[in-house]
């Protein structure tokens, strides 16, 4: 893997780079691929784990090749996944994580599910529900998932199976640092300072896609920390697929 880079997320160089005045935009350009370091959070990682490829897409460019060649990484079984929401509180972008990627994927406005229109989804949502959110046989791991699901279907009428929430291993409050500490493997492997700021950025339309990036990234390591493998099986999955259209409306 290419250990080039030397920022948290590194884009391609690029001789027409050039930005007006000082500021360099925050936001990479749409293709990627760029890296992730993952090292922020964790104190020690594997070598192969030093840099994470971070690469992105509309969910209209979807494909099933693509995604196929993502989940090849997923060793596991499971994933990782994380979202961005905008400042009416409305999921915008989706962020899909192996241990070795994570995948950004902007998402299309959707219709509200008090509406439902009959019509056939756009190929590159098909594959995300078909390969990916309703894979029974792909686990979900994600942090605070009650806004992730609801926002999901809410938003772009999207359900989601075999979704499970890290926190609920911990005894202590979901809202809680030492929550996301006991998922992450405590003082002793993640640095505490950066499992705050991730706390602080989910959720917020603010967030730097670094953030979210690692965010998912991180649920999909968990699984790696012993403490919290061992306890999985506590944490009960969410499956929004066995709803009938009535209940969700009501639930949502």
């Amino acid at each position: 893997m290419d250990t080039t880079a030397s920022n948290s997320i590194t884009p391609p160089h690029s001789t027409s780079s050039k930005t007006q005045g000082s500021k360099v935009p925050h936001t990479p350009p749409l293709r990627g691929p760029f890296h992730l370091l993952p090292s922020l959070l964790f104190k020690s990682l594997p070598s192969d784990a030093s840099f994470i490829n971070f690469s992105r897409c509309t969910e209209g460019e979807l494909t099933g090749e693509r995604l196929t060649q993502f989940l090849a990484f997923s060793s596991s079984g499971s994933i990782g996944v994380a979202a961005r929401y905008d400042i009416n509180c409305r999921m915008i972008e989706l962020y899909l994580a192996t241990e070795a990627e994570v995948l950004m994927i902007q998402l299309r406005p959707g219709s509200t599910p008090k509406k439902p229109k009959k019509k056939k989804r756009h190929t590159g949502t098909a594959l995300l529900l078909d390969q990916i959110l309703r894979k029974d046989s792909l686990r979900k791991l994600s942090f605070n998932i009650d806004r992730f699901v609801c926002s999901l279907y809410k938003d772009h009428s999207l359900t989601i199976s075999n979704v499970i929430d890290l926190l609920d291993t911990s005894t202590s409050s979901h809202e809680s640092l030492q929550a996301w500490m006991d998922v992450l493997g405590g003082d002793a492997l993640v640095h505490k300072e950066k499992v705050q700021s991730l706390l602080h950025s989910q959720g917020s339309s603010e967030a730097s896609i670094e953030d979210l990036a690692l965010l998912s990234w991180a649920a999909s390591h968990a699984i790696q920390v012993p403490r919290t493998a061992n306890t999985l099986s506590q944490a009960k999955p969410i499956n929004t697929t066995m709803f009938t259209p009535e209940a969700r409306i009501i639930l949502f």
